[in-house]
């Protein structure tokens, strides 16, 4: 069972026309954190998942999404990974109808299809073995 730290911020649209910017420092024996952004709880259009060790995955970032309370579907991992356990980083997100972009530590940007084609959501998540420092809508 894990202990999840969770930040939920619901029905407070972020828009196309928003940068999200999330500051935040990784736990020392962090296995994984992710940031969810969806139409609701049951509607998850990215999820950007920070897996330090968890399941058979070690420093590897993965992209997902999920419809109707489904399954996690296209599953994207990417082994480009600047995060370190106890140090600082600051992930942007932006997206539009047609994709998520996904900046992190080292200017690597990273996109994913926005497979709802919205350009409005109204959840946005962030759990598991993170402290946050800051999270902003801008």
């Amino acid at each position: 069972i894990f202990a999840f730290l969770q930040l939920t911020l619901k029905d407070m649209p972020v828009t196309a026309t928003n940068q999200l910017k999330i500051t935040g420092i990784p736990k020392l024996n962090a296995k994984r954190f992710s940031i969810n952004i969806g139409l609701g709880e049951e509607n998850i259009a990215l999820q950007f998942d920070v897996r330090f060790e968890f399941h058979n995955d070690r420093n590897t970032t993965v992209f997902s999404y999920k419809q109707n309370n489904s399954t996690w579907t296209n599953v994207v991992k990417d082994e480009h990974f600047p995060f370190e356990q106890g140090e600082e980083f600051k992930v942007i997100i932006t997206f539009d109808k047609d994709e998520f972009l996904v900046k992190i530590p080292g200017n690597y940007v990273k996109s994913y299809p926005n497979h709802f084609g919205a350009e409005k959501f109204m959840l946005v998540r962030v759990q598991g073995d993170v402290r946050i420092k800051s999270f902003n809508i801008e």
